[in-house]
């Protein structure tokens, strides 16, 4: 049978949900065709608690102002006698929870694909002060039921609050499993309790177990009044484990916080090449540069092609950004060091770029980025640096070496070959 509220359409055959107060329906826009999930909260129901009346307003007074791709978006809400109609954008994904094998977790690829999308929405939540305080898997929605594919969406907003960062809260809410110690202690918390509850997910996620496995409330809080060191069995990252750990702190204050969340390398891949130049220690800057290749590889082993090919070609480019750093000239071993740390992945480089959507072939990159190296290396000379020259020289040869050893076509090996031959006379002409 079908119903229309305002100019949305649903049928009672297609309920995608229930609760204790609300029945959620797939519905159409009747002029556009556009789906929605339209959530039927019975207003009588609700209003026998106080508290569900004011977390069901307080979901709408909040999502009303927000507009992300990583929040779940509200087109509008309508109002009889007896219901309140609230018109959500439509997930097929559905939660979270269901594309996580129970015992066993997913690959941390896909996690880490997951959670750097959870972290942009709630980096928007955070730009509009507001902190969710129910994250949990359940609360997180996915676009499409691929879940390579889908889009994240935060969803459920019911206990969320818009908040002053210095301001301690003390109300208790929540899903106790994903809550922070300090919150099932009945102390003072802070934002840092999201956090927490981004721990528990990413935990959730690799392991597909809840972080601590109890069947009510007073074991999980005799549990936390002596808590275990948080522990992982399946293999992952550094730099996986290093942010897991950080998020999972028991104490408040040894908690990472946000800045410090959102500038970690596991989760900011899309501001790699930002993040690269700021950091000011070159030691630091060739530990980011190997984590963004294992992060690659990390793809390329999952068989994420279109992933793995974007982090390479990033890498790529720092590369030609480390070398031109004026504080390592004279550190010959530590670009030495830099040079094999890349060059033994170029073999895996070669492997996936032949199908660059570009139709660049990985030939063609090198061959680009060695040219970009002697027109740096010819400045240097003309600048009279010549110290600076020969590491790029040196550089530029050996990934023209590469380049030539992997053409196939005879005219484009000859003409490698020449600027490669006028390289190293040059090179050894160096004072």
């Amino acid at each position: 049978m079908d119903k229309i509220i305002g100019k949305w359409k649903y049928s009672l055959e297609d309920k995608i949900g229930r609760g204790s107060t609300a029945e959620v329906y797939k519905a159409f826009h009747q002029e556009t065709n556009q789906i929605a999930a339209i959530k039927i909260v019975d207003i009588k129901k609700v209003k026998v608690s106080a508290k569900f009346f004011k977390y069901l307003n307080n979901e709408i007074e909040i999502l009303k102002q927000l507009n992300h791709d990583n929040v779940v978006k509200l087109y509008d809400v309508i109002i009889d006698r007896q219901y309140k109609y609230l018109i959500f954008e439509y997930c097929s994904g559905g939660e979270l929870t269901k594309y996580i094998p129970k015992n066993k977790g997913v690959s941390e690829v896909q996690a880490r694909n997951w959670l750097v999308q959870l972290t942009k929405g709630l980096k928007y939540l955070r730009s509009k002060n507001i902190i969710h305080r129910d994250l949990k898997p359940q609360n997180i929605l996915l676009s499409d039921n691929d879940p390579k594919k889908s889009t994240i969406k935060i969803a459920d907003f019911g206990f969320a609050k818009i908040h002053n960062s210095d301001e301690l809260l003390n109300s208790i809410c929540g899903t106790p499993l994903y809550m922070a110690p300090e919150m099932l202690k009945d102390n003072k918390y802070s934002d840092k309790s999201d956090l927490w509850s981004i721990g528990c997910i990413l935990y959730e996620m690799l392991t597909g177990k809840v972080l601590v496995n109890v069947s009510n409330l007073s074991d999980l809080i005799k549990r936390l009044e002596n808590p275990p060191p948080v522990k992982i069995e399946v293999k992952v990252s550094k730099q996986c484990l290093h942010l897991l750990s950080a998020l999972l702190q028991y104490n408040i204050k040894s908690r990472i916080n946000w800045e410090e969340f959102f500038s970690h390398p596991f989760v900011c891949i899309n501001d790699i090449e930002n993040d690269f130049i700021l950091v000011d220690s070159v030691d630091d800057k060739i530990k980011r540069f190997l984590s963004i290749i294992e992060l690659a590889n990390n793809y390329y082993k999952n068989n994420e092609i279109d992933n793995a090919i974007t982090i390479y070609i990033k890498a790529l480019k720092l590369m030609a950004i480390l070398i031109s750093d004026k504080s390592i000239i004279n550190q010959s071993e530590t670009i030495q060091f830099y040079f094999n740390s890349y060059y033994k992945h170029t073999e895996c480089l070669l492997a996936l770029t032949k199908n660059y959507h570009n139709n660049q072939t990985a030939e063609y990159l090198i061959y680009e980025n060695a040219c970009a190296l002697l027109k740096q290396a010819a400045l240097s000379e003309v600048l009279q640096n010549p110290e600076k020259s020969k590491v790029h020289y040196n550089i530029g040869i050996n990934l023209l070496e590469q380049c030539y050893l992997d053409l196939t076509n005879e005219s484009h090996k000859q003409h490698v070959k020449q600027l490669l031959d006028k390289a190293i006379t040059r090179y050894h002409n160096l004072k």
